[in-house]
């Protein structure tokens, strides 16, 4: 890798690494950008700004588009599944375990990773929401 020297349009000497690119701060420039690209990249991430080519951008754009329009459910394993069902009929930890056999500390943990994955604050959270996807008939919710 080589390093060349050049001054940019504002007068200041500018030292810039040529060859391999890696990650910079908050941006990734591509391999096929010029040197002012590049010393623009380096120079934004050094104000803590990040720095994504267009084509990059778009599929970022298009990747959260496609987890956005998922549906919420389809994250959780079915274990999970099977967890916020009995949360929705109203079960408690300890009962949970006991239907499912598994211990109480993988309920907890199967609670805290539904909360987590569903971006809910709290077991009630996740009860109503599973009763909002009829995961569980209402009329069975607490029996």
């Amino acid at each position: 890798m080589g390093v060349r020297q050049r001054r940019d349009a504002d007068g200041l000497g500018v030292r810039v690494a040529l060859g391999r690119t890696k990650r910079v701060g908050g941006g990734e420039p591509l391999k096929a950008a010029g040197v002012d690209a590049v010393v623009g990249s380096v120079r934004a991430a050094a104000r803590g700004e990040s720095v994504l080519d267009p084509s990059v951008a778009a599929k970022l754009l298009h990747e959260m588009r496609r987890r956005r329009d998922r549906d919420p459910v389809d994250q959780l394993s079915p274990r999970e599944v099977d967890v916020l069902t009995a949360l929705a009929r109203g079960r408690a930890n300890k009962e949970i375990a006991q239907d499912l056999s598994i211990g109480e500390e993988t309920v907890k943990t199967h609670v805290s990773n539904i909360l987590s994955k569903l971006h809910l604050a709290d077991r009630t959270q996740a009860a109503i929401y599973g009763l909002q996807q009829r995961l569980v008939p209402l009329d069975d919710a607490l029996e």
